[in-house]
């Protein structure tokens, strides 16, 4: 169970103390990840576009090297902005979903057959990714909306460390 902590940012990078151990597994740290959000702020809705403002906000936690490279990706997928998301994810359907499809039109000599698990399997991935490095995340950014940033800790010996290192983050009752 993640532990959440408030504290304060107005945006860009946000310095917090860290322990010198991985958070993941709690082995020397050796790199550091960046967890990161963007606020929306500022909506305006018209017939036929949309404008928002974001603020970015960045946290740097420690790991190891193995699981720097286990989150390196997720990481960056989870902290993009819910626009880049939603390209991305339509982009890499669309171009999985097309090149499958023209593999089965040409191999099925032009009979349309349905998908199998495997495939099926290949167009939940972007999915599947995005929900494994939501949850088991070692440190992540739960929101932020300028001042206050929630930071979730998976690792709750971690978490007691961190809380130690930063007396100003609050322990929020999730």
């Amino acid at each position: 169970m993640a532990i959440q902590y408030l504290s304060t940012s107005h945006g860009g990078r946000a310095v917090f103390s860290w322990p010198m151990r991985c958070a993941a597994c709690s082995l020397p740290a050796t790199k550091s990840l960046a967890a990161s959000y963007r606020a929306t702020s500022d909506s305006s809705f018209l017939v036929v576009r949309a404008t928002w403002s974001e603020t970015p906000v960045e946290v740097l936690f420690p790991v190891c090297s193995f699981h720097w490279s286990l989150y390196s990706l997720p990481m960056k997928i989870v902290g993009m902005s819910l626009w880049h998301k939603v390209v991305i994810s339509c982009a890499a359907l669309a171009f999985v979903g097309g090149i499958m499809g023209f593999v089965k039109f040409v191999g099925g000599y032009g009979q349309e057959t349905g998908f199998s698990v495997s495939e099926s399997i290949v167009l939940v991935l972007p999915l599947l990714l995005w929900w494994v490095s939501m949850h088991f995340a070692p440190v992540r950014i739960a929101g932020f909306a300028p001042p206050k940033l929630w930071l979730r800790i998976r690792d709750q010996s971690f978490a007691m460390e961190f809380q130690q290192a930063n007396p100003m983050a609050v322990r929020v009752q999730e």
